[in-house]
């Protein structure tokens, strides 16, 4: 019992997590506050993300999120930041657990499907590619 509570402690989310999510390795777009950067995915799950940001981000502030894996997924999704994984170093990157609002069946079962596949090859795009995405929508 010991055990588990320490792990509920260690990851916020991961207690409250409905959905499973499959590590990926992506960049992706954020708005935050009319300010869009380009970070890193490291989790992804029909009900959300696990990202890095170097951009201080607040429990319960909505982004804007641009995802694009060829051949899986294009999408631009409102979102909400749901947990926060404390740092101890302020100045280091944080990890945010990112909640997708009002997602569509289609965009969910997608997610769903890469998720449950054990290949699930994607490709990651650079800085400019996902710049020029952006400019699309």
């Amino acid at each position: 019992m010991a055990e588990e509570k320490i792990k509920k402690d260690e990851m916020p989310g991961v207690a409250r997590r409905r959905v499973p999510r499959r590590p990926i390795n992506q960049n992706i777009g954020l708005l935050i506050s009319g300010q869009y950067i380009i970070t890193k995915a490291l989790e992804i799950g029909e009900g959300g993300m696990l990202i890095e940001s170097s951009v201080l981000l607040k429990k319960n502030q909505f982004v804007v999120m641009t995802i694009r894996m060829a051949g899986t997924l294009q999408c631009a999704l409102l979102s909400r930041v749901v947990y926060i994984i404390e740092n101890q170093d302020k100045a280091a990157i944080g990890r945010y657990g990112i909640q997708f609002e009002n997602i569509e069946f289609d965009l969910k079962r997608k997610i769903r499907n890469f998720v449950a596949s054990s290949s699930g090859s994607y490709v990651v795009r650079t800085v400019s590619e996902e710049k020029d995405f952006l400019e699309e929508y």
